[in-house]
């Protein structure tokens, strides 16, 4: 099952017939759908089911400018996440991977570039999520695979303000609710899922 985000509604592609309360069946991925999913006047979220669902990620890539990129859910011993504030927005560690970077390095490579500190070691590859946004007047689609890491040093965090990070921190689990207000939702749907194992 894959979840792909635009803004505060959603498309979710399925293997099952599951329930989706206020969500539109569709019956396939056309230029009337991303019309309309990336209509600010429709609120609407939607659901298709299909036996493929690789296939229809592939169908939607074909509709946007496809970025691959891989990020990290970077715990430490004190049991406390590390949270980025990118554009005025709580996030998680990501970027783009770049040719013949494969997904791991490129995810230890952008924690490290993002907040300044190394020696992360990868536990497992933990989910991936998909969002579109517009940039430069285009529609893109973000592919982000997501590794669960440990870090157990005492480094200093440096944001990567080049970036537009203003700020890395290290945030205790049990607060981690209170920064969800200003979060994108792929990151709350991820956090969340990582919460509740």
């Amino acid at each position: 099952m894959y979840k792909v985000f635009y803004n505060d509604k959603f498309l979710l592609i399925s293997y099952k017939n599951i329930k989706c309360i206020d969500c539109l069946r569709i019956k396939f991925i056309d230029n009337v759908f991303i019309n309309n999913f990336l209509n600010e006047n429709i609120k609407e979220n939607y659901i298709i089911i299909s036996e493929d669902i690789e296939n229809e990620i592939f169908i939607l890539k074909k509709h946007f400018k496809y970025i691959l990129a891989a990020g990290g859910l970077v715990v430490n011993n004190n049991n406390q996440l590390l949270l980025i504030k990118h554009y005025n927005v709580w996030d998680l560690p990501k970027g783009k991977v770049e040719k013949n970077e494969n997904l791991e390095s490129a995810a230890i490579r952008e924690v490290s570039e993002e907040c300044g500190i190394n020696n992360m070691k990868i536990a497992k590859k933990i989910d991936d999520t998909f969002h579109i946004y517009s940039f430069k007047n285009k529609y893109h689609l973000k592919h982000s695979v997501w590794f669960l890491m440990y870090y157990n040093d005492n480094e200093t965090l440096k944001p990567q303000i080049l970036e537009d990070i203003s700020e890395a921190k290290w945030v205790n689990l049990n607060d981690i609710d209170k920064y969800f207000s200003n979060m994108y939702n792929s990151i709350k749907c991820l956090i969340n899922s990582y919460l509740s194992r």
